[in-house]
């Protein structure tokens, strides 16, 4: 039986958001405000690809958690999808096998 331990992510709890601060900082926080990451650009070409690298970034647990469900549901036939899905999550715990 997998140990459910080993397999919760250590990563911040979601949801996290996007702030940003001044023209050309930006900061991904966790629900707690804690601060996750961060980017800066140096042009306004820059800009909109920034936020929405940002806003991908910040979409990571709810993308991780949506992961997770569909690799332990019946809902998708078991096969080549659930197995990339597991290889993903096992990516982001840190589990892949090199």
């Amino acid at each position: 039986m997998e140990n459910k331990e080993n397999t919760q992510p250590k990563f911040s709890p979601g949801p996290w958001r996007v702030e940003f601060h001044a023209l050309e900082h930006q900061v991904i926080v966790d629900a707690d405000g804690h601060y996750v990451c961060g980017s800066s650009f140096r042009s306004a070409v820059e800009r909109p690809r920034a936020r929405a690298n940002a806003k991908l970034v910040a979409a990571a647990p709810e993308m991780y958690d949506m992961l997770d469900m569909l690799a332990s549901c019946e809902c998708i036939p078991n096969g080549i999808y659930v197995a990339a899905i597991r290889k993903l999550l096992a990516k982001v715990r840190g589990e892949e096998k090199r």
